[in-house]
């Protein structure tokens, strides 16, 4: 159930609904007993304070130690989220392009990605 809860609040975030995700996964936080469901409503709220380039907030989460080990899991997605706060909070530019590599690598074998490839590099050009 809580897992299904995660999901609606990635859609309130994809429609532009970023108040409504921030309150839902701050919810879901606050009422969640999985230290994993936990860990992915912290790190939808991070990638929520990158949206609203509250870099204070996006620090505060980014250092969580289960968010930190999650930024370095090898998946697209969580490389993106990855390379947008080494980019825009810490300006490491180095660690920017290792996390986006990855990305793109993952992409690579990613049915569901394939087609979004072309995406990634108009986004960080």
């Amino acid at each position: 159930m809580e897992g299904v809860l995660a999901l609606q609040g990635e859609v309130l975030i994809l429609e532009g609904n970023r108040e409504a995700a921030k309150e839902h996964f701050q919810s879901l936080l606050e009422r969640a007993d999985n230290p994993m469901i936990q860990t992915a409503a912290q790190l939808s709220l991070l990638h929520i304070a990158l949206l609203e380039g509250d870099h204070e907030k996006a620090e505060e989460y980014a250092t969580i130690r289960r968010v930190k080990s999650f930024l370095s899991m090898k998946l697209a997605n969580i490389q993106a989220v990855q390379a947008w706060y080494q980019f825009t909070v810490k300006k490491d530019l180095a660690q920017t392009h290792k996390a986006i590599k990855i990305a793109r690598q993952k992409m690579d074998v990613s049915r569901m990605l394939r087609d979004e490839k072309s995406l990634l590099p108009a986004v960080v050009r």
